[in-house]
């Protein structure tokens, strides 16, 4: 039991992700904090890493702004869910490259 829920509402992703050109691989690490369930946190799970790497800003290797697009598109896509509608998510994500 966590605090006063009987279970937890959140996710995470840790995967590894093959970089633009050939340039070697890179890990995404997110951790999806669920408020009021565990849908959005699932949902968010679901979608960023294939959202993040479809991103143009990825494929230019400008990860910082492939980030911050992904963020907002997976935002938007999220509100048309109607289980969006009595929940949320926090989340706290890194991507890390050796370059």
């Amino acid at each position: 039991m966590q605090g006063w829920r009987c279970g937890m509402e959140d996710t995470h992703i840790a995967d590894k992700i093959t970089l633009p050109d050939d340039d070697g691989e890179g890990m995404l690490f997110g951790v999806f904090d669920g408020h009021g369930g565990q849908e959005v946190a699932t949902f968010a799970k679901e979608k960023f890493m294939n959202n993040f790497i479809a991103q143009p800003e990825f494929k230019k290797k400008n990860y910082k702004e492939a980030l911050i697009q992904c963020f907002h598109d997976v935002d938007d896509a999220v509100k048309y869910e109607e289980f969006a509608q009595d929940t949320g998510s926090t989340s706290c994500v890194v991507f890390f490259t050796s370059k």
